[in-house]
């Protein structure tokens, strides 16, 4: 079983969007939770973001590229 930890808190789904780009080329192994509910909530983004959940033993490398890409914060 893979362990998944928190990353980022993302709101702007087109940010995230770039951000899944970036983990998916370095092979990092990640999921989006509470997408959904964001887009239920469509005007209220800021309301739910989107986390962002990282394989435990990628965490280091998904910092490493996302800070490298300068995107390394949450909204």
């Amino acid at each position: 079983m893979t362990v998944m930890k928190h990353l980022l808190a993302i709101t702007d789904p087109i940010r995230l969007t770039y951000i899944e780009s970036l983990l998916k080329s370095a092979g990092v192994i990640f999921v989006v939770q509470d997408r959904h509910i964001s887009d239920l909530m469509a005007g209220s983004n800021t309301l739910f973001p989107m986390r962002v959940m990282v394989a435990d033993d990628h965490m280091a490398q998904a910092r490493r590229v996302l800070t490298d890409a300068g995107q390394y914060y949450d909204d």
